[in-house]
């Protein structure tokens, strides 16, 4: 039998990507569904400003990009940034759920 994620598991799961699509919502700032190079700037900085004590800059934001925008376009879509927030958080510059919550409030 494959496994299955214990509901507990696929309750934080569901919890983890709320948090993400309402902090991308928040990021979305013209609300056209993609963050493009200022909005992921702003997303990046807001969330990682504070663990290493200074903004993101203009080059990590294009680093960034070039790493998570899978189709090429220039922007991010929610899937690519869901997979650059666990990515920040596996590498310690952000707690998902306490930055996330903190964000959307």
């Amino acid at each position: 039998m494959p496994w299955q994620p214990h509901d507990a598991d696929a309750a934080a799961e569901a919890h983890l990507k709320s948090l993400i699509t309402v902090a991308f919502a928040k990021f979305d700032v013209n609300g056209d569904g993609i963050l493009d190079v200022s909005e992921t700037g702003k997303a990046l900085t807001e969330l990682t400003t504070g663990k290493d004590g200074r903004d993101v800059n203009t080059n990590e934001v294009l680093t960034i990009l070039e790493k998570y925008d899978v189709d090429r376009s220039g922007t991010i879509g929610l899937r690519e940034t869901t997979a650059m927030v666990r990515d920040l958080a596996n590498d310690g510059r952000l707690d998902l759920c306490e930055d996330l919550d903190q964000e959307i409030r």
